[in-house]
């Protein structure tokens, strides 16, 4: 990471409404994002050379920059895997692509429709094909369709090795919810919980 150090720095930042059912295509959303955080930075579209994703985003680079008019691309690459590593790898990737001279200007983006995007195929949702690929094959035929039944494994895990309790997790949840209060686009504005609200909730996967 030293590398990076006073190389490459974010310029610019978009985003769109935060909703659980925007009734719009992932690519618009990407769209908006992306030429909302161009704007921000003082660039134009044909200033971007590089684009960087999370491997698991439905939105294709050469659609993307088709739609944003962005001429041509020097760099692409995506981060893999899930939760927060894969959207924040994409950010270091950018990183990289300009700390190398491969890229001038890099967006690092993800967009999705976690309800209304049922249309497109998602990590997470149960297959509806006869059998399934990969290492989804160990984990699928089982019951493991969900991040939250995966990571509840490692949870009960952790709880098993260090001591770890509810009230741990609970704690994390609260702080999370408590930073949300103080932005004006989030979901959970103005709904604050507490550790006794976390506990009383319903348990969503605890194998």
């Amino acid at each position: 990471m030293e590398n990076l150090k006073d190389k490459a720095a974010i310029v610019g930042i978009g985003h769109t409404e935060y909703s659980k059912d925007s009734g719009r295509s992932e690519m618009s959303l990407a769209v908006e994002s992306i030429g909302a955080a161009i704007r921000d930075a003082g660039l134009k579209p044909a200033d971007i050379d590089g684009i960087a994703k999370f491997s698991m985003d439905n939105n294709d680079p050469v659609d993307i920059a088709a739609n944003l008019g962005i001429p041509a691309l020097r760099f692409y690459g995506e981060a893999p895997y899930g939760g927060g590593g894969g959207p924040v790898g994409s950010i270091l990737l950018g990183a990289m692509a300009v700390a190398t001279g491969m890229a001038n200007c890099v967006i690092a983006f993800r967009a999705m429709n976690e309800r209304s995007g049922r249309g497109t195929p998602r990590f997470g949702r149960a297959a509806v094909r006869k059998g399934v690929a990969g290492v989804n094959a160990f984990l699928q035929p089982f019951g493991l369709f969900t991040p939250a039944q995966m990571v509840g494994l490692a949870a009960r895990r952790h709880m098993h090795l260090y001591g770890t309790k509810s009230e741990h997790f609970g704690a994390i949840a609260v702080a999370c919810r408590t930073h949300a209060q103080s932005n004006p686009n989030a979901v959970m504005r103005d709904r604050p919980i507490t550790l006794e609200d976390h506990q009383n909730s319903r348990i969503i996967a605890d194998p």
